[in-house]
């Protein structure tokens, strides 16, 4: 639980400024269709992630109380404020 907590910690940091976050060397590209696709494709990736773990923890099978409790937005919304 203690590291679910860490992740969620720095999952809301990153979401309060996703674009700090992508590699340096995607603003290299030199198509902006391109950087358009990769940042689109790494944010897919981590939604899916999120989605995962937000499943998991809200499984009966899993034994979390008060799942909700653990995370503060639900993956509709981070993928929102991803714009995926």
């Amino acid at each position: 639980a203690n590291l679910l907590k860490i992740f969620m910690n720095k999952m809301d940091a990153f979401l309060e400024m996703p674009e700090m976050l992508l590699l340096p060397q995607v603003q290299l590209l030199m198509s902006s269709a391109h950087r358009n696709a990769v940042r689109k494709r790494a944010f897919s990736v981590i939604v899916a992630i999120y989605k995962q773990i937000y499943d998991r923890v809200h499984d009966p099978a899993n034994g979390f109380e008060h799942p909700d409790a653990v995370f503060s937005k639900t993956p509709d919304q981070v993928g929102k404020i991803l714009a995926v």
